[in-house]
């Protein structure tokens, strides 16, 4: 095993002091320009990895690697991303890199604006969290870093990225309803927001079209505008007997306004969540969901830029991974009785 280059090997070449060598990788101003450019050539040379910040002669490596995700990702109670880029950075910090994370404002989407960690140099790589337009994805490339896109891909872009198996996995939930006897399914997402949610509502509809049921679009649901905004909605006057939900979220707050209503959730209306975030077990009841490996996407991201920081001539590779069907208590057997109209008849007698 080759041995770990310390500042004092580097500081015994360059003939100075290791607190001068620590200065340096410090960005500290009361040292000469003459031995800082030492110090970074002989560091370069030696392989050794600078502190956050300062860049080597040669390779312009800071060890940082950047998470650019959208604030609308990062709204209040939304805990999908904030997980991921937990463990991006616990993945990352075992490999000795940093993370810096830089939140986009809508208005920065739209006019192409790009954060200063790319602008002024200060990362490696980038780490695309969520989905972003594919335009603002080409100006990021445009400055010849790694990048790889986490939770959706751009098909006719050559670039890493690596997605879960979202149409798979909602195929399997209505099948899980199916099995247990529900034949009127509702879903509660709006398609046109991300590729993800599309792929969830079509795999939705495959399960559906299998076994010859009705997709009543009174039973598909809006929580969010065009524009991933929430917005409120109102259930019809018939309610199916499950609803797949395309997160945890939405199906947090469709169990309590099933609930407001006098529907029982699961004996009236089973309802199941995606992502198993902390909505699912916060909720009463606790909700069946889907399980995204969201630990498993980080881990693959940081290693995919570690391996392409060491050769960027390799071929982009676009994973697609599965997800885990995990059940809790807002699922139950169909009712014998429909009771889909029960949240009607509970308004009127109000």
């Amino acid at each position: 095993m080759a041995k770990r280059v310390t500042m004092q090997d580097i500081s015994k070449i360059v003939g100075v002091s290791k607190v001068t060598v620590s200065k340096v990788f410090n960005n500290r101003d009361d040292i000469s320009e003459e031995v800082r450019q030492k110090v970074l050539q002989v560091a370069d040379e030696l392989g050794y990895r600078y502190n956050p910040g300062v860049k080597t002669l040669k390779t312009g490596v800071t060890n940082n690697i950047g998470v650019i995700v959208s604030e609308l990702f990062l709204e209040r109670d939304e805990y999908f991303y904030i997980n991921i880029y937990k463990h991006l950075y616990l993945a990352a910090e075992s490999e000795q890199f940093n993370i810096i994370l830089s939140v986009i404002r809508n208005t920065q989407i739209s006019d192409l604006e790009l954060p200063n960690i790319c602008k002024e140099n200060k990362i490696d790589a980038a780490v695309i969290l969520g989905e972003f337009p594919e335009e603002y994805v080409k100006e990021i490339i445009r400055y010849q870093i790694p990048v790889i896109l986490v939770d959706f891909t751009i098909r006719d872009l050559e670039i890493d990225s690596i997605v879960t198996n979202n149409f798979d996995a909602s195929y399997l939930a209505t099948n899980y309803l199916i099995n247990k006897g529900h034949r009127e399914i509702g879903f509660v997402g709006n398609i046109k927001t991300t590729k993800s949610i599309m792929d969830r509502y079509f795999g939705f509809c495959k399960a559906m079209y299998e076994y010859d049921l009705e997709i009543n679009e009174d039973y598909i649901i809006r929580e969010r505008d065009d524009f991933k905004n929430e917005i409120e909605y109102e259930l019809g006057k018939e309610i199916p007997t499950a609803f797949i939900c395309n997160n945890d979220k939405a199906a947090f707050d469709l169990i309590k306004k099933l609930q407001s209503q006098g529907v029982n959730v699961p004996e009236d209306c089973s309802v199941i969540g995606f992502d198993d975030v902390i909505h699912s077990t916060f909720s009463e009841p606790k909700i069946t969901t889907i399980r995204v490996r969201k630990e498993e996407m980080a881990i693959f991201a940081v290693n995919r830029i570690i391996k392409r920081l060491k050769n960027k001539n390799i071929s982009a590779e676009k994973v697609i991974i599965d997800a885990d069907l995990i059940e809790r208590e807002s699922v139950g057997n169909a009712p014998i009785v429909n009771k889909a109209t029960k949240a009607e008849s509970n308004k009127n007698k109000g």
